[in-house]
């Protein structure tokens, strides 16, 4: 407006020597030339704000299509022979959809409409001079991958199911989540939780390349027999670990049958005094394939870990 206002003053100034026609034109040349690079600057900054958004939907698309592969994964490898001369059952089944199921070009409008109204809504908080650590926490949750993954599958809960062990095989089904945690004894739910950490614990592995025949995990549990006694849940406990390639070493004073034919190296502590010493020592019975480790605890108890 400024430079328009120029102009309007030299046509009506007649003190101007020369062509005045002719300097005017030039300097509305030089305008215009002025103009047309700041429109070009903008329309470059545009270019580039429009390629950042887009490869942010391409990131939340990917991230949302890994999130639904990997627990599509996830509920595939949790697997374990329950019953003898029967196939391997599931024990955690997702309401996921199938990969066919999925429309790429829906899922990836779903993604960037989610992306333009959290955008909208971050430039609110920051017309309205939001904490930056509001700001953040809200942008956050807008690309979760929680978020990302129902945005992907166009599905806004997933429901899981579990497998429910009974020595019956005829009255072994699948239970919602919810179900299973209400409706099942004790030892029901080790065994469905048992199995889950396991499946995360393979999933974990597997993301990191880490799975192999030779690679094995090592799953230290204190007394995980206080409620789980039953050889047709122990069976399945001990075939999920040897699915996943995972050591059990359980600290446990149950002596049962069921529970110690399930190891293949049982280890019996007990407690001895020394002679002529008001100290004990913990040892071992009946086992002479172990090696020996002393350990002098002072003040108090000592900690495994």
């Amino acid at each position: 407006m400024n430079k328009l206002s120029a102009i309007g003053e030299m046509l009506d100034d007649s003190g101007i020597k020369g062509d005045r026609l002719y300097t005017v034109s030039e300097s509305i040349s030089t305008m215009t030339a002025s103009i047309e690079k700041i429109n070009s600057r903008i329309e470059t900054d545009l270019r580039e704000i429009e390629n950042d958004f887009n490869d942010i939907v391409d990131q939340c698309m990917n991230q949302g299509k890994r999130m639904y592969l990997d627990l599509r994964m996830i509920a595939a490898s949790s697997k374990a022979h329950i019953f003898a001369g029967k196939p391997q059952t599931q024990m955690v089944k997702m309401d996921l959809p199938e990969e066919k199921e999925i429309s790429e070009e829906a899922s990836r409008v779903s993604i960037k409409t989610e992306i333009e109204q959290g955008a909208n809504e971050i430039k609110e908080l920051l017309r309205s001079g939001a904490e930056e650590k509001q700001i953040q926490k809200r942008a956050r949750t807008i690309v979760s991958s929680e978020r990302l993954l129902h945005k992907y599958i166009r599905q806004e809960s997933i429901k899981i199911r579990v497998y429910k062990i009974d020595m019956n095989s005829a009255n072994s089904v699948y239970k919602g989540w919810e179900e299973t945690l209400t409706q099942s004894s004790g030892a029901e739910k080790f065994v469905v939780f048992f199995s889950v950490v396991l499946t995360l614990m393979n999933y974990t592995r597997s993301s990191a390349g880490l799975v192999s025949k030779n690679v094995k995990s090592v799953l230290i549990l204190d007394n995980p027999f206080g409620k789980i006694t039953s050889a047709h849940l122990l069976k399945p406990m001990f075939d999920i670990a040897k699915h996943f390639n995972v050591q059990l070493i359980c600290l446990s004073d149950i002596n049962k049958s069921d529970v110690v034919g399930c190891f293949d190296c049982v280890i019996k502590l007990v407690i001895k005094a020394q002679n002529l010493s008001n100290f004990e020592i913990m040892t071992h019975e009946g086992n002479e394939r172990i090696e020996h480790g002393y350990y002098k605890i002072m003040n108090g108890q000592m900690s495994l870990f």
